[in-house]
């Protein structure tokens, strides 16, 4: 009894890993939603315009109810469009909350790479609640998508 066994030693099997993704593909994917949600909205305000201005032209009740439908159409695609910029926005600020932190907590990282990364963190916020049209939102996500805004925040 006063024989030591053999110590166990167990190595992690990568086949038992969640797989990851990484974060330059979520940001251009996100890019690529909200520049499509922005050009969408864009789309139905313009849809909405003509519809409205169908109904002002209109001959007869079935024109006017046409007319009427299209612009409602409108609406709903346009609140549905608006709610998934937004939400792409949010996410687009998570994402550069999160590189933020990583920055912040990498050792290696200099003073300006760190001062950089949360400025960029605290534009894409403030950008959630600023973004007062579907064109700013579209600029922004162009800007993101050829790399410009990375450009800008490295400092």
């Amino acid at each position: 009894m006063g024989e030591k066994g053999k110590t166990a030693t167990t190595k992690s099997d990568a086949a038992n890993t969640e797989p990851t993704t990484p974060t330059s593909a979520l940001n251009s994917a996100n890019d690529v939603v909200g520049i499509g949600m922005d050009a969408a909205q864009i789309g139905t305000n313009a849809l909405g315009k003509v519809a409205a201005g169908a109904v002002a032209s209109a001959d007869g009740l079935d024109d006017i109810g046409r007319a009427l439908s299209a612009t409602k159409t409108a609406e709903g695609a346009g609140k549905v469009f608006d709610g998934s910029g937004k939400a792409s926005g949010v996410l687009d600020a998570g994402m550069a909350i999160n590189d933020a932190y990583n920055t912040v907590n990498d050792p290696k990282a200099t003073s300006a790479e760190k001062a950089g990364a949360v400025t960029k963190a605290a534009v894409k916020t403030a950008l959630i609640f600023i973004r007062a049209s579907p064109v700013v939102g579209l600029a922004m996500g162009v800007l993101d998508l050829t790399g410009v805004t990375d450009r800008l925040f490295k400092w």
